[in-house]
């Protein structure tokens, strides 16, 4: 009678291809790393058993072109971009909150095709003010100065806006005192 026993640490199965790792297989998932962050892109991938040069294992990293943007950065307020790739985390830029208000501040048109008057109260009138347009990823899409006139700024040449969403930011340069409104681009 021949008994055989399995040694301790030793399996049937020889496709283990890294012995030492035990997250690496030959079905592990590689993402590319273009921007060599160590965070990869979910859309780049490769199934293979050995790590391909510039690919890692993390997938979280949403925009592999720079590497100041991933999964592991601290989101900077207020600058239109996601740079943690998690778009719950709040920037400021997209964040619809009057609570720093002109009074009753209007848009018109809205939807707006290629202008739209900001109507401020009075008390605003010959200030300066940056208007910035945001799509609604963060990007800004238009920057301008204006000074207000009889209470309102008239923005002008926004035609070449796709239509979409937009968020609008009014600063009051002097006071950095801003609000922001939602504007749709028919």
């Amino acid at each position: 009678l021949t008994q055989c026993t399995q040694p301790t640490g030793y399996v049937l199965d020889n496709t283990d291809c890294d012995d030492t790792d035990e997250n690496i297989n030959p079905t592990t998932i590689w993402y590319a790393d273009t921007d060599t962050d160590g965070y990869g892109d979910a859309s780049d991938s490769l199934t293979q058993c050995t790590q391909p040069t510039g690919y890692v294992l993390d997938n979280t990293d949403c925009d592999d072109t720079d590497e100041n943007i991933n999964s592991g950065a601290i989101e900077i307020p207020n600058n239109g971009i996601d740079d943690d790739c998690n778009a719950a985390t709040p920037d400021g830029t997209l964040s619809i909150n009057d609570d720093l208000n002109f009074g009753n501040t209007l848009i018109s048109p809205n939807p707006f095709n290629d202008y739209i008057n900001i109507k401020l109260p009075l008390s605003f009138n010959n200030k300066i003010f940056d208007v910035k347009v945001f799509d609604l990823n963060g990007r800004l899409v238009f920057n301008n100065t204006f000074k207000a006139s009889n209470g309102t700024i008239k923005v002008s040449n926004l035609n070449r806006l796709e239509q979409a969403t937009y968020l609008v930011k009014i600063v009051n340069i002097k006071t950095s005192q801003s609000i922001r409104k939602k504007l749709i681009k028919y």
